[in-house]
């Protein structure tokens, strides 16, 4: 089909990630699936058709950094897809709340994706029945904050595949801060998860995954009469596997909270495994501070 539309068009055999890699100088039968590239401008590009939600110039998860057989006209060669970077694999979510005197609130939260969170995205959207993605708006504004109401949402035309999914709610609810008699505690957004170094020690390699980026900005806006007691300190960390900058700001009555978070394709070796250990339960200790305020009826 490619063909047809007057492309340069080849077949591509790949082994996709999980299965055993291709040695070059090793002759075994190592592919489980087709996909194909193109030439344009003396560029090979590689595509998967068969993924329905991935857009042109991507590829899902499992075909990065696959040695793969491309079959030319001519003759046939050995190529590595490419692994795209964190910035191409990115969530962003938006999230402002309003806090009123009687403590209700009202929300809006917006997730854009691209790359492969997009995909995953899309594939939800596309497949699954409206009725079913309401009720999973519903569940996960009601994670937010108890005795949620969803107001209204506006989902992406997955169609597009040019435009990153842009999926937006807004909803109502009540309790959203921690009650401690007059103080109020901000939730503990973010954070860090631990469960992948619950070993004391490693035999095998931590296996990195792909390249990601995901940021989070959060604005929490307060009753005029309200002080702010205490405010998180930020946190800077920069290695090898990954970064993270998390920041808290006060301006006036509205906290505006930010964190970013860039993975790179490194592994954990085994050598290094105690020190990523040390460095994941540190940070996960400094993330779980919470923002304090203190009420005007106090």
């Amino acid at each position: 089909m490619l063909r047809e539309a007057g492309l340069k068009a080849y077949l591509v055999l790949i082994g996709t990630r999980g299965t055993f890699p291709l040695i070059e100088d090793f002759p075994e039968l190592v592919f489980n699936h087709a996909i194909a590239c193109v030439e344009i401008d003396g560029r090979i590009i590689f595509m998967d058709p068969t993924s329905e939600t991935c857009s042109f110039g991507d590829l899902p998860g499992g075909d990065q950094g696959r040695k793969t057989l491309v079959f030319f006209d001519d003759r046939y060669e050995i190529m590595e897809t490419p692994v795209f970077g964190s910035a191409e694999n990115r969530v962003s979510k938006e999230m402002t709340v309003k806090v009123e005197d009687d403590e209700s609130i009202s929300a809006t939260r917006e997730v854009l994706t691209k790359g492969i969170s997009d995909q995953g995205q899309r594939y939800w959207l596309k497949y699954t029945k409206p009725v079913k993605i309401k009720e999973q708006l519903e569940k996960a504004v009601n994670e937010i904050t108890p005795d949620a109401s969803l107001s209204k949402y506006e989902l992406p035309d997955i169609e597009n595949m040019n435009e990153p999914c842009r999926l937006r709610m807004m909803f109502t609810g009540m309790d959203y801060l921690k009650k401690a008699g007059g103080i109020r505690l901000a939730p503990q957004w973010g954070g860090v998860d631990t469960s992948i170094v619950a070993k004391e020690e490693r035999k095998y390699p931590v296996k990195a995954s792909l390249p990601s980026e995901e940021s989070v900005e959060t604005r929490l806006i307060l009753p005029p009469s309200w002080k702010a007691v205490f405010i998180p300190e930020d946190i800077h960390e920069e290695n090898k596997w990954f970064s993270m900058n998390r920041q808290f700001r006060l301006s006036g009555s509205e906290l505006i909270y930010t964190e970013k978070t860039v993975t790179n394709n490194e592994d954990v070796t085994p050598e290094d495994y105690k020190k990523y250990r040390a460095l994941m339960f540190d940070l996960h200790r400094r993330t779980r501070s919470q923002a304090v305020f203190e009420t005007a009826g106090k």
